[in-house]
């Protein structure tokens, strides 16, 4: 799947605003919801677990980096252990981009898709997508200390996932077809970031203040039963946490077909110019 959507149906037709990517997102995950059970499970259960075991306190970390530079040096094995943690997530999580991807690219160009051949492409594409992703937090990471680089390349790979997963890219090429996407734009795909994690983190903060009340007294010290009733609740969390990977996917499907038939109109104009001339 190469993704050209050329003849895609409306999705195509102009770039959708905030609520439009919602609510063409919102479609799919419902409508498709049982080919990805499967895909949110082997995403989700497994990066659970791992954390269940290997739990790190972000809140002493920030505490120690506010107030005392010694402190910090004492939870720094933490620190990088939460970092690592966070990145297999991500890898994790590539299963999504590349599954949620291949089916509105599927949707919106009139193709089948199956349970099994959902899983199967982003099996496929699993190692290509965590390369990119991987290197994506690398230069997230190093820019972290500089507020406008650290925006300025979130916003402009913020589709690295997205075209690793439906093109033959990886690397510094997907980064680089991504700031294509965005250039020209930059302010309103900006506005669109930040809109989209605000309301991810309010999906988050509500569905884990709902279950709060079913979750251990003591996080961290499990036996068998809360431990199994930890990673449940916060797979339910991911799950529905992943919506808003359905809405990046719609978002990039839309943004690339408008770019592709912003492009054939122009050489189409371009071409029925020359044909004038002759």
């Amino acid at each position: 799947m190469n993704g050209n959507l050329s003849n895609g149906n409306g999705i195509t037709a102009r770039e959708l605003g905030v609520f439009e990517i919602l609510y063409e997102s919102l479609k799919i995950y419902k409508g498709y919801f049982k080919l990805f059970f499967p895909l949110l499970l082997l995403a989700y259960i497994p990066i659970n677990i791992v954390m269940l075991f290997f739990h790190s306190n972000a809140g002493e970390i920030l505490a120690a980096v506010q107030n005392d530079t010694a402190n910090l040096t004492a939870v720094m094995p933490e620190f990088r252990q939460m970092v690592v943690l966070f990145l297999v997530r991500q890898v994790f999580v590539c299963l999504l981009v590349a599954g949620f991807t291949y089916v509105v690219l599927a949707k919106y160009t009139g193709r089948d898709v199956t349970g099994h051949s959902v899983t199967d492409f982003s099996f496929s594409r699993w190692i290509r997508i965590a390369f990119t992703a991987i290197l994506f937090y690398i230069i997230i990471g190093f820019s972290a200390f500089f507020i406008f680089p650290l925006i300025f390349f979130y916003v402009a790979f913020v589709f690295h996932a997205n075209i690793a997963a439906v093109s033959g890219m990886r690397g510094f090429r997907a980064l680089a077809l991504s700031y294509t996407l965005v250039s020209g734009r930059f302010f309103k795909r900006l506005l669109y970031v930040v809109l989209f994690a605000v309301m991810q983190f309010g999906l988050i903060y509500t569905i884990a203040i709902l279950l709060r009340g079913f979750y251990p007294a003591v996080y961290g010290a499990h036996t068998a039963a809360t431990g199994f009733l930890t990673v449940t609740l916060n797979v339910i969390i991911d799950i529905f946490a992943s919506f808003f990977v359905m809405v990046q996917s719609v978002w990039f499907v839309n943004v690339l077909s408008f770019m592709q038939k912003r492009e054939w109109l122009a050489q189409q104009t371009l071409n029925k110019g020359a044909n004038n001339q002759n």
